[in-house]
């Protein structure tokens, strides 16, 4: 079992005009919007908690995850169908005055993880056909080890910005533009660069490590462990399917590849 968050506070300025009104984890594609679609395939992992951290437009985002929790609810008890797949409750993180980057929204809502649970983390405006089981499992199996905290699912595309792997485990980024290389740490043995997927898996402990700052990437975070000699190892994603939504360009060919797709075209 397993708890989740998904991160849905980003302003999605390189969205606007689409922004300006919506949520960028609100935006629909194919029929669903981008957050309905990551808690919709959460689910079936049977996780006991999905929080949803919020910041622009929260109260749509609140009104979405409100309608979740009652079309899971059967009776006024609040006993749930167990044909509906999970007993999830979903709730909503709200940071009110700015969005705290990824590493910040995971500290912001950690009080809610009290379970001693894995946390899968997935961002809010990635649509993808990844095994989030298959992600799940093999943290557990890397966790094993006694030294790797986190699992993160990547590929190789193009990117922006890779993450640098080797035998251990992340060991630094890259700029591709630039060509500028944040180490970590010395590489060890065989090194692959990849494209970070946006979606992870944490041990609970590392909860603990988050520094005591408000806003921050999970990112910068890992690349500070990895320095530590903790262990960040990869998912290898493959040619499987996926989507960021972060711009019109990738919106629309989410929507005409979506579309495609779910149309059997």
């Amino acid at each position: 079992m397993i708890d989740a968050l998904v991160f849905a506070a980003g302003l999605g300025t390189r969205l606007r005009p689409v922004t300006d009104t919506v949520p960028k984890a609100l935006v629909t594609v194919g029929g669903s919007t981008v957050l309905e679609r990551a808690i919709r395939r959460i689910l079936p992992l049977d996780p006991g908690l999905i929080v949803v951290n919020a910041h622009h437009h929260a109260e749509q985002i609140e009104a979405l995850v409100e309608s979740l929790n009652e079309s899971l609810v059967v009776d006024e008890a609040g006993r749930r169908d167990p044909d509906a797949g999970s007993e999830a409750r979903i709730v909503v993180s709200v940071e009110r005055d700015r969005p705290l980057e990824t590493g910040g929204g995971l500290r912001h809502a950690r009080r809610l993880f009290d379970s001693g649970r894995p946390i899968l983390l997935h961002n809010g405006d990635v649509i993808t056909d990844l095994d989030l089981a298959a992600l799940v499992s093999a943290h557990a199996d890397n966790t094993g080890d006694g030294r790797t905290i986190a699992t993160l699912a990547v590929q190789r595309r193009d990117s922006s910005r890779e993450l640098l792997f080797d035998e251990e485990g992340l060991y630094g980024r890259r700029h591709v533009t630039s060509g500028r290389e944040e180490l970590a740490r010395s590489p060890a043995g065989d090194t692959q660069a990849r494209a970070f997927a946006g979606i992870h898996v944490i041990a609970p402990e590392l909860l603990a490590t988050l520094p005591d700052r408000e806003v921050f990437s999970i990112t910068d975070h890992y690349l500070a462990l990895a320095a530590q000699g903790v262990r960040i190892r990869p998912f290898e994603m493959g040619d499987t399917a996926w989507w960021e939504i972060g711009t019109p360009e990738r919106l629309a060919s989410a929507r005409r590849a979506i579309d495609k797709s779910e149309s059997g075209a």
